[in-house]
């Protein structure tokens, strides 16, 4: 058994329909969906939010000058 719904697609189908949904949903804060559609998206989403909580602090200033 799949570990994903095929949401009745090809694979890069399916793969730029959830690109543009979380995309979608990240710009405008809610999206409106079906629910098997809203699962494959939560998973992406929530992977995409998580990541970035986790990176937002790990960056350094550097100071450039210019001679």
């Amino acid at each position: 058994m799949a570990g994903y719904r095929k949401l009745g697609k090809t694979s890069s189908q399916r793969k730029a329909l959830i690109r543009n949904q979380v995309t979608a949903l990240l710009h405008n804060g809610k999206i409106v969906t079906t629910e098997a559609r809203a699962k494959e998206i939560r998973k992406v989403a929530e992977g995409l939010i998580a990541l970035a909580v986790k990176e937002k602090d790990n960056f350094e200033t550097v100071k450039v000058l210019q001679k």
